[in-house]
């Protein structure tokens, strides 16, 4: 799921949630394999927060929206029956995630051949951590539901999909084809 946050037409940012599926995994698998199949065994329902991106937001800005865009994805995964935030991050990032929003170390620093091979560290977050961590955050993210209609998301056409995959240096269309074809046989299968 991708979360667009727009000002008037334009897109100010987006971030995404990867819901643990049998399909595919969690992209951060591929440098944190052993960390992930490890939460798997604790039993956790994990999602990946991921792409975080926005347009040249002022900091005062961005962390208005990012506030925005991490309450609707925490919300969103718990109402999915997650409970487990994972994230990988540059190390430059790693005092916001950890003294902000509460998130544990889970994996040391690795080169990312996603992002050109940047340093990455894996982090973690559940709601016991972020209460006990970032009691402020846990307020702002959970104090007050949102509104049911915004927790769902609308289906993507296989039209959308194949195209978007199209687009990206990360899907080829033999497995893009075999994933809409169990996911219109069988639903969209998540590991929990």
């Amino acid at each position: 799921m991708t979360l667009v946050a727009k000002h008037n037409a334009a897109v100010v940012a987006t971030m995404s949630l990867v819901a643990d599926n049998r399909l595919a995994g969690l992209p951060m698998e591929c440098i944190y394999g052993a960390e992930i199949a490890e939460l798997r065994r604790q039993g956790r329902r994990l999602g990946e927060t991921t792409s975080l991106a926005d347009t040249g937001l002022s900091t005062r800005e961005f962390l208005q929206v990012f506030v925005t865009l991490i309450r609707l994805n925490m919300q969103y995964h718990v109402s999915r029956g997650g409970d487990t935030w994972v994230i990988t991050v540059n190390p430059r990032h790693r005092n916001f995630y950890c003294k902000v929003m509460g998130f544990e170390p889970l994996g040391p620093r690795r080169d990312y051949p996603s992002v050109q091979d940047a340093p990455a560290e894996a982090y973690l977050l559940d709601l016991e951590l972020m209460k006990a961590n970032a009691p402020r955050m846990y307020e702002q993210i959970f104090d007050e539901n949102l509104p049911r209609q915004s927790l769902v998301t609308p289906a993507m056409s296989p039209h959308v999909v194949r195209y978007l995959a199209s687009q990206s240096s990360q899907a080829d269309p033999e497995s893009i084809d075999e994933t809409l074809s169990h996911v219109e046989l069988y639903g969209s299968p998540r590991r929990w």
